[in-house]
């Protein structure tokens, strides 16, 4: 199927895996009040990847010079080359988001992933409104959980054993299960 070059032959398409990867990201690209930017990645054969970066971090700060829109395509590329396994090319599909006209995320994702591959490794790139999309969905619950989890572990977030209540939620905590927690 491959020759000495790694290159993958079109007549070998039988043995040529095409998978879709859903990719969506979590926690607000600005405001202070979401420190943390996650983005996951669903490969329909495999589990989850999720990568998450503090934004306020020297490492946010020295690895994508605290651009959030070069984090965002640089993140994904990451994901995207840790999902890839050989004889696979990838279809990325990721939740579309407003990006400023400098942001050129779908071209430079595949360019940058087929770069790194030496091959056809993303054959597309496409993002849409996840509203649309059960898979890209599944995606935002799961990153959404670990955005959670290390907001509620680094104190940004408090459990819920109070309850909560805003306009858009009313969280009711029976005080059995508080006294069972506590």
């Amino acid at each position: 199927m491959e020759d000495n070059t790694g290159e993958i032959k079109l007549k070998d398409y039988k043995k040529i895996w095409s998978k879709f990867c859903f990719l969506d990201e979590s926690g607000s690209l600005n405001p202070k009040t979401a420190p943390y930017f996650t983005i996951g990645l669903i490969k329909c054969s495999q589990p989850y990847y999720s990568y998450t970066v503090y934004k306020d971090g020297e490492y946010f700060k020295k690895e994508f010079k605290s651009d959030t829109w070069n984090a965002y395509e640089q993140i994904s590329i990451r994901l995207s080359n840790a999902a890839l396994s050989q004889n696979e090319i990838l279809i990325l599909i990721a939740d579309h988001i407003n990006v400023p006209k400098r942001v050129r995320y779908e071209v430079n994702v595949k360019r940058k992933i087929n770069q790194h591959a030496n091959r056809l490794a993303m054959a597309g790139v496409c993002r849409f409104d996840s509203k649309g999309n059960d898979l890209i969905q599944i995606v935002d619950l799961f990153i959404g959980a670990i955005n959670y989890d290390l907001k509620m572990s680094t104190g940004i977030v408090k459990e819920f054993i109070d309850g909560y209540k805003n306009r858009q939620f009313n969280i009711f905590v029976d005080k059995d299960i508080k006294q069972k927690i506590l």
